[in-house]
């Protein structure tokens, strides 16, 4: 999957370089300005037409976009193959075998929600960790290494441009990734009250029948969904309020410094 991401990246770096070869021969064509020398640049015929030379650009770079699409679904199936057919069936059998093996003191002092809740809930909280922040952000060091080395090599002064607000956007995703890690941290205890509502009232469901409780179990287990839903609700809004203002800051970075926070809240 590594080498699929290298094949990715530098197909990008083609389509972005043939974009700047098609600007480039619009300005020479119109304003006379001179071709430059620098990136990879594919010579065209002398013969032929200008509008023929840009159809044939624009044909490279929708033939790599097309590439792209197909090499992304391939990759999206192979990592969705590992993580969930590979990496989420061990370990929830590691934990369960783990709880086999607990003494009688931890099943007194969890309940039965919490444990269930670990062995479901947490087991995918791992599989998105390995999968949108642990990959993901591997694979970002890598693109953004290659990215700034392709841009010096065009121009050091823009690249720096560019890179000027890199250290206030990463200090505000620290900021941001430890207020918000209390949110995340209290919203897996509203969740464990749930499950825990949930296989109390599922265990007890005769008693409840038997003296007509229903309606205050089902008031009971709205209320802590309700809990956390309201609390999802603030952590969602508090996340899409961040993401757009990184990406006005700096489009370019915003992935990168969303990643950031997720992989320091552990979400």
């Amino acid at each position: 999957m590594l080498g699929l991401q290298l094949v990715l990246l530098t197909m990008g770096l083609a389509g972005l370089n043939f974009t700047g070869q098609a600007i480039d021969f619009i300005r020479h064509e119109v304003a006379g300005s001179p071709l430059p020398a620098a990136g990879f640049r594919i010579a065209f015929p002398a013969g032929w037409s200008p509008v023929g030379t840009l159809a044939a650009i624009a044909s490279l770079i929708l033939v790599l976009a097309l590439g792209r699409a197909v090499l992304n679904y391939v990759y999206t199936i192979l990592i969705n193959r590992l993580t969930q057919q590979e990496i989420v069936p061990h370990l929830r059998g590691r934990v369960y075998d783990k709880l086999q093996r607990l003494s009688f003191r931890f099943f007194d002092a969890n309940s039965t929600g919490s444990i269930i809740n670990r062995v479901t809930g947490d087991v995918q909280a791992v599989r998105m960790f390995l999968d949108q922040v642990l990959i993901q952000s591997f694979i970002m060091v890598i693109s953004l290494a290659v990215y700034i080395a392709y841009m010096a090599s065009l121009h050091v002064g823009l690249t720096l441009a560019c890179l000027a607000t890199t250290p206030v956007l990463w200090l505000g995703a620290a900021a941001f990734s430890r207020r918000i890690q209390p949110e995340y941290s209290r919203n897996r205890d509203l969740a464990d009250i749930m499950v825990r509502n949930l296989a109390e009232s599922i265990q007890g469901m005769p008693v409840t029948k038997g003296f007509g409780r229903e309606a205050e179990d089902r008031e009971k287990f709205v209320r802590s969904n309700d809990a956390v839903l309201n609390q999802q609700r603030s952590i969602f809004w508090q996340v899409s309020l961040f993401s757009p203002a990184v990406g006005f800051s700096h489009p370019r970075q915003h992935d990168g410094a969303a990643r950031l926070w997720r992989l320091a809240c552990g979400a």
